[in-house]
């Protein structure tokens, strides 16, 4: 008696903890979170780390840098590793360049809905809750997980789910299974919202003697959007 005692003990104790710690939430709460974050965004400064893991598990593939976006379309990755790759865009135009090979992908943003629904979603040119429903969302301290279903079918992006930091107004992670079954994840670290970036950070002019080649498709391979 005194051991079925202790256990209900242990385990209420323990249930309690777990409550407090992270509870479920409704997610039209949760898509409302969502829509106000995308709606609101100015702009994010801080670091980020982007991994690729392969369909068997055994292969992850890292880069890291820092990252600067801000409202309108402005995107600027510079990667510390692999050093020297940088991605970024002003709007219209978008490059990114590859130090090892010196290359240049240029993509011209002209058709805003032809551009992947990760770039419109962290440039804020659409709204979560009309491309996505919530499967399942829960909340521990600053950080709503948000688990999305798409609304179109998709192949090319599936298990999409977004962490929400309160505490920056931004997203903390973003991650998803592409078309290869590949594992996507990109964490947004130590970052702030809301600070002043000049216009001038998003501009970029290749290297002299770079390899410059216009695909869409060949950006969008290369940045995993």
């Amino acid at each position: 008696m005194k051991k079925i005692l202790l256990f209900l003990l242990v385990s209420f104790s323990l249930n309690a903890v777990f409550s407090q710690a992270t509870r479920i939430i409704d997610c039209k709460e949760a898509m409302a979170l969502l829509d106000k974050t995308v709606k609101n965004f100015k702009s994010f400064e801080g670091r980020f780390a982007h991994s690729e893991t392969s369909q068997d598990g055994r292969t992850t593939n890292i880069e890291e840098g820092e990252v600067f976006l801000k409202r309108g379309g402005k995107i600027k990755f510079v990667y510390s590793n692999p050093e020297g790759k940088i991605a970024v865009s002003n709007g219209k135009t978008a490059y990114l360049y590859l130090k090892e090979d010196n290359s240049v992908y240029k993509m011209k943003i002209f058709l805003k809905n032809k551009l992947p629904i990760l770039a419109k979603i962290i440039m804020g040119q659409v709204v979560p809750s009309k491309e996505f429903f919530c499967a399942f969302s829960q909340k521990e301290g600053n950080i709503t997980t948000i688990q999305l279903g798409s609304k179109e079918k998709d192949s090319s992006l599936r298990h999409l789910e977004v962490e929400i930091n309160e505490k920056t107004n931004f997203f903390s992670r973003i991650s998803y299974i592409n078309e290869y079954d590949q594992k996507i994840v990109f964490d947004f670290i130590e970052g702030r919202s809301d600070k002043e970036i000049p216009d001038q950070v998003f501009e970029f002019t290749p290297p002299k003697g770079a390899k410059l080649l216009e695909s869409k498709e060949d950006f969008e391979q290369e940045m995993n959007f």
